[in-house]
């Protein structure tokens, strides 16, 4: 029998874990492209139903993806040698509230990360500004400051972020630290030996999981769809790749990895009805390098 991959493997370790809140919360999604906005948002309005609206005038103002009328997701335009190459990227910001103006950016820098934009010009609710940071191995994240006009947290319920790491557990503690977190060691099996799940109060906010020999280190988000089946074929239809076919994990459902028509890596997974479901099968676990997840300032 092959291991299983990994990703709802860390999904799972959710089902019944406390909601007490928590500072290290996902706030806002976002694809950022080297072409027009408002060309690639038209994919993921096909692919999975969302509608979409400009944030300003012209080809490339920023585009707000909705889903049932709420801002789910974003796409912006960012020029660049490596977005030149690698076409979108898909970046999560997270929210920062506990902390002074200016000490999180010294934090990365402290621990051997950057600050690529102070002022990230997304397509972020208003009233919030963004921060596009990159970790010590280069892969990027970000931060959002609500201001006073901001929803907290946008909805982005129904995203999970993973964290494809060559170093599990030195990634883990950077971010546990930034974020004033837990780290929760995924020991039910050997199978999953240096997967880790950040935590908050006891609740997951984000898997870290090998990125895979020759891997890049990045973060991949995960969709969640009803049908994982039938968006896989309306992705192709509309020029994706599949990077992996849906395959039932460990325990919860199933997953799914493909990139866009410009380029942008991402997930999608569906939970079993029955969250108590058992493995039936699977395939080979798959390195990080076979997704081409990229870091977008390496």
């Amino acid at each position: 029998m092959n291991p299983p991959c990994r990703f709802v493997a860390v999904l799972s370790c959710l089902i019944g874990i406390s909601t007490t809140a928590r500072s290290a919360e996902l706030a806002w999604v976002e694809l950022l492209t080297s072409g027009s906005p408002a060309v690639a948002s038209t994919f993921y309005e096909k692919t999975l139903g969302w509608s979409s609206e400009r944030v300003g005038d012209g080809d490339w103002a920023p585009v707000l993806l909705l889903r049932g009328g709420r801002p789910v997701a974003g796409v912006a335009y960012r020029a660049g040698e490596r977005m030149a190459r690698a076409r979108a990227r898909w970046v999560g910001f997270w929210e920062d509230s506990a902390r002074d103006e200016g000490t999180l950016e010294d934090a990365v820098k402290a621990a051997g990360g950057r600050v690529l934009e102070a002022e990230h010009s997304g397509a972020g609710p208003a009233g919030a500004r963004l921060v596009l940071l990159a970790d010590g191995d280069g892969a990027v994240f970000g931060v959002r400051r609500a201001g006073s006009e901001a929803n907290p947290v946008a909805s982005t319920r129904g995203f999970w972020p993973v964290m494809l790491a060559r170093d599990t557990s030195g990634a883990a503690k950077f971010y546990r630290d930034l974020f004033d977190g837990e780290i929760l060691p995924e020991s039910r099996t050997p199978m999953f030996a240096g997967d880790f799940l950040l935590a908050n109060g006891g609740r997951g906010w984000a898997g870290v999981q090998p990125a895979g020999p020759g891997g890049r280190a990045g973060w991949l988000m995960l969709v969640g769809v009803v049908d994982i089946d039938a968006t896989v074929r309306i992705a192709k239809k509309e020029g994706a790749r599949v990077l992996r076919e849906p395959r039932v994990d460990l325990i919860g459902g199933r997953v799914a990895v493909l990139a866009d028509p410009m380029g942008g890596v991402f997930g999608l997974y569906e939970l079993f009805p029955d969250r108590g479901a058992v493995w039936r099968g699977g395939g080979a676990a798959v390195p990080a390098a076979d997704y081409e997840v990229e870091a977008l300032s390496q």
